[in-house]
C-alpha cells in the first residue's frame, strides 16, 4: 500500500506529527480550510477537528466570538461525508470541567456534544489521555479507510460509503418477507 498523504493544518500548534501517524503515513502541513486534517486528493471528502481536551470545547463555547466561530466551523464540517471530532479526553475529565467554569459546567458540554452530533451531523470520537494508543490506531484506521474505499479497496470489516450514497441518498425501505408454511 502507497504511503497516505495526511494534510494537517499549518495552524495546528500542538498537533499529530509524523512519529503519530506511523511508517504508513507521510504528514504534510498545510493551510486547510476547514477542519486540523484530511488526506492529501480527498480534501473534499475527509476532514477532522482535533480538540487536546474539554477545556479546549469550553474555551470554544464560553464566549460569543468563540461559540459563532466554532459553530461556522461545524457547519463547514457538514459538506465533508467523512466527518469527525476527535477530543483527547474522557468523560471523567469532563467531570473536572466543574472547577472550570461556572458558565461552561459539564452539562452544558454535554449538551454541546450532542448538538454536534446530531444537529452538525459531526461524529465523535472521545480518547482518553490514558488511551493514547488507541486514539492513534483510530485516527490511522479512519483515514486508511477513506483512502482505500476512495480507490476502490474493499475493507473487509466496515465499508465507507461513497459521497453519492451519503448525499441526499434515501434508504429503500425493507422488502417484505414471506412467512414460512406451517408444519403439520
Amino acid at each position: 500500500m502507497p504511503k497516505i498523504t495526511i494534510l494537517k493544518d499549518d495552524r495546528e500548534k500542538k498537533g499529530w506529527s509524523q512519529n503519530y501517524f506511523g511508517d504508513d503515513f507521510k504528514v504534510v502541513q498545510k493551510r486547510l480550510k476547514v477542519g486540523d486534517y484530511t488526506i492529501k486528493g480527498l480534501e473534499h471528502l475527509v476532514v477532522i477537528e482535533k480538540k487536546r481536551n474539554w477545556e479546549e470545547i469550553a474555551n470554544n463555547i464560553s464566549s460569543k466570538t468563540n461559540r459563532t466561530n466554532f459553530e461556522l466551523e461545524l457547519i463547514r464540517m457538514q459538506s465533508f461525508p467523512i466527518r469527525f471530532l476527535i477530543i483527547n479526553d474522557d468523560l471523567i475529565g469532563l467531570r473536572s470541567m466543574e472547577q472550570y467554569s461556572q458558565m461552561v459546567t459539564p452539562q452544558v458540554i454535554a449538551n454541546w456534544i450532542c448538538r454536534i452530533e446530531m444537529e452538525f451531523g459531526v461524529s465523535i470520537i472521545m480518547l482518553g489521555k490514558k488511551h493514547t494508543q488507541v486514539a492513534k490506531y483510530m485516527t490511522r484506521e479512519v483515514f486508511k479507510r477513506a483512502y482505500n474505499h476512495n480507490k476502490g479497496i474493499p475493507s473487509y470489516y466496515h465499508t465507507v460509503p461513497d459521497s453519492k450514497q451519503l448525499i441526499n441518498k434515501p434508504k429503500k425501505a425493507p422488502k417484505k418477507l414471506k412467512r414460512p408454511a406451517k408444519r403439520k
